[in-house]
Formats: structure tokens, C-alpha cells, sequence
């Protein structure tokens, strides 16, 4: 497990060229854990001639002293998507937006977070979604066989610690 540094010096531009562009920068293919237990349904607006856009899914494992330890990241290039995320320890999900114009340095770049530890016997079912300026996350739990979903409360990283 590699623990993660705070930012990546071409970040934009790298996240961009899909992952393989800032592999040496330590951003890896996610490798799913176990059975699928999360879907990803992306809505990401093409590309068009005068604009670039790439989103994402970062996986970290939570230590119990709140360091992350990535674990690799999804790519969302698919309108449908499954993944295996473990459920034995917290984790922080990061979808990450990011949108330039082509031939450009500048652009713009959000993020949105939670940090959950996963339930065996749940399902969980992303929303994730970039348009415009449209960037939406929303993550959604259902017990495997039946029952009403509900979706999961966003909390970020500063909710870590010992209460």
C-alpha cells in the first residue's frame, strides 16, 4: 500500500492523459477486492473539439492515525461500471472533475469525498456526474436482497479520529 502524497506536480494535465500519464507519479489502475459491491453509473459529457474532460475515482484505505493509503483509482470512461471495495477498514472515495480547455494550461478541477467504511451483505450504487459546470457524487447503500436504499451521509476526512 502506497501512502500518498499531497498533490501531483502535473496533475492536471496528467489526470488528463489517463492514468498512464502520471503512473510515475504514483496514480494506479484500481484492482477490485473481493465481490463486486459497488456500481458506478457516469455521466460525463464527451469531449468536444475545444475542451477536455476527465473523471475519476480515487480509492484510499483510512489508517486508524487518518493517513491514507492509496489504492488505486477508477477511471470513468464507461457509462456503467462495478467494482469490489473492501469492507474491513475505512476508506475515503475522492471522485475528481477535471475540465480545460484543449491547447490550455489553465482549467478547472473539484473534488468530492466520503469517508465510509463499507458494510458486508450491502450493495452501494455511485452517482457520479459531469456536465458544464455540473459535477455530482452522490453514493447510495441497499442490503443485498431486498430492501429500500438509503443514500450515505457525506462526510469528509476531517470526521477521522478517535470520538
Amino acid at each position: 500500500m502506497l501512502i500518498i502524497r499531497r498533490g501531483c506536480p502535473i496533475l492536471g494535465l496528467a489526470l488528463l492523459v489517463v492514468v498512464a500519464g502520471c503512473a510515475s507519479d504514483g496514480i494506479k489502475d484500481y484492482e477490485s477486492r473481493g465481490e463486486k459491491n459497488l456500481r458506478i453509473d457516469a455521466r460525463i459529457e464527451p469531449n468536444s473539439f475545444g475542451s477536455v474532460r476527465g473523471s475519476f475515482l480515487h480509492v484510499f484505505a483510512v489508517s486508524p492515525r487518518c493517513e491514507l493509503g492509496y489504492l488505486g483509482t477508477v477511471t470513468l470512461d464507461k457509462p456503467t461500471m462495478e467494482a469490489g471495495l473492501p469492507t474491513d477498514k475505512p476508506l475515503l472515495l475522492r471522485a475528481e472533475f477535471v475540465a480545460r480547455q484543449r491547447f490550455s494550461e489553465g482549467g478547472t478541477h473539484n473534488t468530492y469525498a466520503y469517508f465510509v467504511q463499507l458494510r458486508p451483505g450491502y450493495d452501494y450504487a455511485a452517482d457520479i456526474q459531469q456536465q458544464e459546470r455540473l459535477y455530482k457524487f452522490a453514493l447510495m447503500e441497499k442490503r443485498r436482497g431486498g430492501g429500500p436504499g438509503r443514500a450515505v451521509e457525506r462526510k469528509g476526512l476531517e470526521q477521522c479520529g478517535p470520538k
